[in-house]
């Protein structure tokens, strides 16, 4: 397998993270690093030496929880690096989806360890990269489905898990991992891929994972482990009591400051909205920043007035003190939201660059006020690489209809309605819009001549509206028609729509990573990571 990369430039959704990519001085007074600057990363790292670390613990964090899957040697060698005061990270992460969840997520895995090997041999210190499981989160449903294409018309369907004993708001990695019944969803999965040369050994992976996880963090770990062992992937997960621990006096800073960072949080979220963007978080009336497990439920922490908190739901209600004791003595029972995530990860890790999608951009863009508050900077925020991958029998039916993905992006339907147009050698919408124009005309002065006739008056507009449209149907039929007589074709534009932008949205949010692995092996996985890609925030293109 060979590839070939081309890029082009993307229009994101958020109006941020466009501009963050390809209009930065738009935004910059929001972050506190360029990531586009060279001085960037020297900056940083004289930042960074300023302050203290807990390597030592944070190493054997990820190594008591990556033992149980393999420590291959370039892990290994990574961990005690890590170790070493003069080492920083390049961090990213994602949820724990089930089958690794979007492609976007090894995309994001390629971009932390090639920015990692980049920075290494710049700056010439140990650039450990690092994979945040988000595993504290408790939403189980944007994690618990892939999207498979429809076995009949276009699109594509989610085949989603329901856990035997439903969802509760409990962080993923703590949630009860149903084996079996996890084992025979992903089986069935499975019979929805075509199999191919990859898929017996690929199954095998998925089976053994499954067999030997406790969680649904534990699942997606291995998973992503076996594919990236030879590059030395280190992975954390938030939800780690061992971490929690270490994390303890940050939770108690977080309680102590909660109307001091809701202030500032609220501050910049106002001039974002000022000039014109929309935030990625909203924020409500009440400071709500920490997740407290209650009942056995992750319930969100308001704060009430200056020393009373209560739980979302408004069962609960402790003061400040309780809080802190609890902090100190129970820190496993805290958990971040959004908003305080990124300070979480920044006082563990000493993070040279932080690895992210558009979304994450944008909400990051919301936190730079509370952060100086605190006398920290936000790292630099580095746009994951984005790509579509390219399979050889799609470049050929590009080329053939001679289209670009940016055609397609425009829209499908217009372009299968031009390339039917060309096959009657007739512009459907320019005939069918003139003969309307010419029947309204001779309509409207027929009725001019009939004018005197008692009561005719009141037939036209009626008249009219039938006559128009018959023609509209005579239109649609002749559409259908064209169709049904080019219907091979029209199924290959179908094929180019579902490869490449399906849904409307990037082939990358849409196909799951197993969907891809099972078409190509994991020796895509060693491809795309030969290819030397530029972190430019710009869309790659890869011909496979």
């Amino acid at each position: 397998m060979s590839c070939r990369v081309e890029e082009m430039e993307v229009q994101q959704q958020q109006k941020f993270a466009n501009d963050y990519i390809s209009n930065y001085t738009q935004v910059e007074s929001f972050f506190h690093y360029s990531p586009y600057d060279p001085l960037t990363y020297s900056t940083r790292l004289e930042e960074l030496q300023r302050r203290s670390f807990a390597r030592n613990e944070v190493s054997e964090i990820i190594r008591a929880t990556m033992v149980k899957w393999g420590i291959s040697p370039k892990a290994e060698e990574h961990l005690n690096q890590l170790k070493q005061s003069d080492s920083v990270v390049v961090v990213g992460g994602q949820q724990a989806g089930l089958l690794l969840g979007p492609l976007y997520t090894i995309h994001k895995m390629i971009t932390i360890l090639q920015l990692s090997q980049q920075k290494r041999a710049e700056l010439g210190i140990p650039v450990i990269p690092i994979f945040w499981i988000a595993g504290e989160d408790h939403d189980f449903d944007e994690i618990n489905h892939i999207l498979l294409k429809r076995v009949e018309g276009k699109g594509v369907e989610k085949y989603a898990f329901t856990p035997p004993e439903g969802n509760n708001k409990q962080s993923i990695s703590l949630l009860s991992f149903p084996k079996q019944e996890v084992l025979n969803w992903t089986r069935e999965a499975f019979t929805k891929l075509s199999e191919t040369e990859f898929t017996k050994g690929l199954w095998d992976v998925t089976e053994q994972a499954i067999l030997s996880s406790e969680s649904y963090s534990d699942f997606f770990t291995q998973l992503a482990n076996t594919l990236f062992a030879d590059y030395g992937l280190l992975f954390i997960d938030s939800a780690d009591p061992q971490l929690r621990k270490l994390e303890s006096n940050v939770f108690c800073t977080i309680l102590q400051q909660y109307d001091m960072i809701h202030e500032k949080v609220m501050n910049t979220t106002e001039n974002l909205s000022d000039k014109g963007y929309d935030p990625q978080v909203q924020l409500g009336q009440n400071a709500s920043l920490l997740f407290l497990i209650q009942d056995g439920e992750r319930k969100l922490l308001e704060k009430i007035n200056n020393n009373q908190f209560r739980t979302k739901d408004g069962q609960y209600t402790y003061s400040l003190e309780e809080l802190l004791h609890l902090a100190e003595t129970s820190p496993e029972r805290f958990s971040n939201n959004v908003l305080t995530r990124p300070f979480m990860q920044e006082t563990v890790l000493p993070t040279l660059a932080f690895v992210g999608g558009p979304g994450e951009i944008t909400y990051w863009g919301q936190l730079s006020g509370y952060f100086e508050e605190l006398g920290m900077k936000l790292p630099p925020i580095v746009p994951r690489i984005s790509m579509t991958l390219i399979e050889q029998p799609i470049s050929k039916l590009l080329s053939k209809y001679q289209i670009t993905l940016l055609d397609i992006m425009s829209g499908m339907d217009q372009i299968r309605g031009q390339w039917l147009e060309k096959q009657t050698k007739l512009n459907f919408e320019q005939l069918f819009t003139v003969a309307k124009e010419d029947i309204a005309t001779a309509h409207s002065e027929l009725f001019e001549k009939l004018k005197d006739i008692p009561g005719i008056e009141q037939l036209q507009s009626t008249n009219l509206e039938r006559i128009l449209n018959e023609v509209s149907f005579i239109e649609k039929q002749s559409l259908v028609s064209l169709e049904q007589q080019h219907a091979a074709s029209l199924r290959q534009f179908d094929k180019l729509e579902y490869a490449l932008y399906p849904e409307q949205k990037l082939q990358e949010r849409i196909h799951n990573s197993i969907y891809v692995l099972n078409k190509h092996g994991q020796a895509l996985i060693k491809e795309l990571m030969q290819q030397k890609f530029e972190i430019n925030g710009k869309h790659k293109l890869v011909l496979i």
